[in-house]
């Protein structure tokens, strides 16, 4: 037993979540701009296109990008690390050669710097000034993140030929304003090099009347398709402005408990078949059935462990030092007894 909680709670928690499943009321249903939620008009069972995973050919590069705090300042500022890289695989092989291997960048962020750290990111990736500013510190390390994550993805298909799949984790999806910018130029890039560009989103607020869109996909999608990948291409509801390529929920590999929402964009006259039988042909790996694997690796790349953060503060703490800072001051200015609590749990 779990301490502290009433088996009430858990009735209670019960009955409310399966009602916002089961039972979708009006407040579910307005459309809601600012939270990102796309609406899928309809699920039409003839959308359901079967397909057969491919041979792994050609070049497959995964790109995705991960963050940590590593100082945490409270609201006056933190200091966090943000890294973004791929992995490249030919013909089914990693390749090491082809594989930008990640840097590490530590960004310190406040309310009082915020805006010039910001801004200066954007101009240097996307070409322009910012239309607008984060409104907190955490959401300006996630868009800081999000623009590097999309130069590393520019950068790799500078070097990709015709053929080739350049993935990410994440959408084609303008979510930061003034990025559009960034995509079309993307996509451009993409098109002229004949590269299959396709986002592979981990998450989705998809919604349809009222209800996560995505399982109910799934569900359809399984009982039509038994035992075979399948694509059903989804036709949303506003924010057209923001969406770039086709949005997909796709099935890489039939024994995965897992679909996913992929953006894809494609040369002209490639068949979507072709890009998913591609990507089926990668996410065979046990460990991340359904998934395609250069992107697992990639997110492995970049990730921050626990150990590599302890590192990174004890570098600065020593450099601090050679500084001349005053060691004490320092060490006030971090400490966190929660940090003393969870070490003995």
């Amino acid at each position: 037993m779990l301490r502290g909680l009433d088996l009430s709670e858990i009735e209670e928690a019960v009955t409310h979540t399966r009602s916002m499943i089961e039972e979708p009321n009006d407040d579910q249903m307005v459309m809601d701009e600012t939270s990102g939620t796309l609406w899928l008009r309809d699920i039409d069972k003839d959308s359901f296109i079967k397909f057969q995973k491919s041979e792994n050919q050609g070049t497959f590069i995964g790109v995705d990008g991960g963050s940590a705090v590593i100082l945490d300042g409270y609201t006056l500022f933190n200091v966090s690390g943000i890294r973004a890289g791929g992995a490249a695989f030919v013909d089914g092989k990693f390749s090491s050669e082809r594989t930008n291997n990640p840097s590490l960048k530590l960004i310190t962020l406040s309310p009082s710097n915020l805006e010039d750290v910001y801004s200066d990111h954007h101009r240097k990736i996307i070409g322009n000034e910012p239309q607008d500013i984060p409104r907190t510190i955490e959401e300006g390390v996630g868009r800081i993140r999000s623009l590097i994550e999309w130069k590393e993805v520019l950068a790799s298909a500078e070097n990709m030929a015709e053929g080739d799949v350049l993935s990410f984790d994440g959408s084609l999806w303008a979510g930061i304003k003034g990025s559009e910018v960034l995509l079309e130029r993307l996509i451009e890039l993409c098109k002229s090099r004949k590269i299959m560009l396709c986002g592979v989103s981990k998450r989705s607020s998809l919604a349809y009347r009222g209800m996560p869109a995505i399982p109910m996909i799934q569900t359809l999608g399984e009982a039509l398709a038994p035992g075979s990948p399948w694509y059903f291409k989804l036709d949303i509801e506003g924010g057209q402005d923001k969406l770039f390529g086709e949005p997909y929920v796709v099935s890489l590999a039939s024994r995965s408990k897992f679909v996913f929402k992929v953006d894809i964009s494609l040369p002209e006259g490639v068949d979507p078949s072709l890009l998913f039988s591609k990507l089926a042909g990668y996410s065979d790996d046990p460990g991340y059935l359904g998934y395609p694997y250069p992107l697992a690796k990639a997110h492995n790349n970049v990730a921050f462990s626990r150990t590599e953060v302890e590192n990174i503060k004890h570098l600065m703490e020593r450099e601090a030092g050679k500084m001349g800072m005053n060691m004490a001051k320092w060490h006030l200015s971090f400490q966190n007894f929660h940090d003393v609590l969870d070490g003995g749990r």
